[in-house]
């Protein structure tokens, strides 16, 4: 029974216990987006004292969320680069990719491939001028943030060159992937590539664009314990 408590090692995943909570169906995804009630649940059982969850697919689009904890962008495709990052100009889909992020998945996942920046094709849905790009959520405060913005495209940055040696808060020295970049933004390089949406600003044009990171936590999830 004792070795219930201890710790149990997976490859490079560390689990503080081996108590595990199996996967639970809520059956309350809309339009296959997992709502406050996902958020809710699963992270009360993320800070429960479990070793692991393991969060059961609700959604039934590529559109879906999973879990509290992870990340997910909306989007199908992305900007190839080359060996110096510079855009080649193709657009290729993500599906079948590392670089797939339309279901939820953890930072920490090594399948992202370990150097994440990479300029994400935001696809519109519906009339409404500002759009959602992105969404992180915290397992631990349940502290969400949504990113929507009319720009076209999303760049993400996981920090996998971060080197610093100055103190930052309370004197943590961040390392490498200490951080996240979500920066809206036009395809890099647009001036020299014909087919990525055009980024010139003439003179006498208007730039008129939003972003907003919108950070928030669930009514529930405040309450809780």
């Amino acid at each position: 029974m004792s070795e219930l408590f201890t710790p149990f090692h997976l490859k490079d995943i560390t689990l503080r216990n081996r108590i595990a909570v199996s996967p639970m169906c809520q059956y309350s995804a809309v339009d296959g987006v997992p709502n406050d009630w996902h958020f809710v649940h699963l992270g009360a059982r993320a800070i429960g004292g479990a070793g692991l969850v393991v969060a059961e697919a609700t959604a039934v689009t590529p559109e879906g969320r999973i879990s509290p904890g992870c990340t997910g962008i909306w989007s199908d495709t992305h900007t190839e680069v080359g060996p110096d990052l510079i855009p080649t100009g193709r657009v290729l889909p993500v599906a079948g990719t590392d670089l797939d992020l339309r279901r939820a998945r953890l930072l920490s996942d090594p399948g992202l491939c370990g150097a994440l920046d990479q300029n994400f094709v935001l696809r519109r849905r519906g009339p409404a001028r500002l759009q959602r790009a992105a969404r992180l959520i915290s397992p631990l405060s349940g502290l969400r943030l949504t990113v929507l913005t009319t720009k076209p495209g999303l760049q993400v940055y996981d920090g996998h060159l971060i080197r610093l040696s100055v103190p930052g808060l309370r004197g943590q020295i961040y390392g490498a992937r200490a951080g996240l970049c979500l920066e809206t933004q036009f395809f890099p390089d647009s001036p020299n590539q014909p087919g990525f949406p055009p980024a010139r600003l003439a003179a006498g044009d208007i730039y008129d664009h939003v972003t907003d990171y919108v950070f928030d936590r669930p009514a529930a999830a405040k309450s809780g314990p």
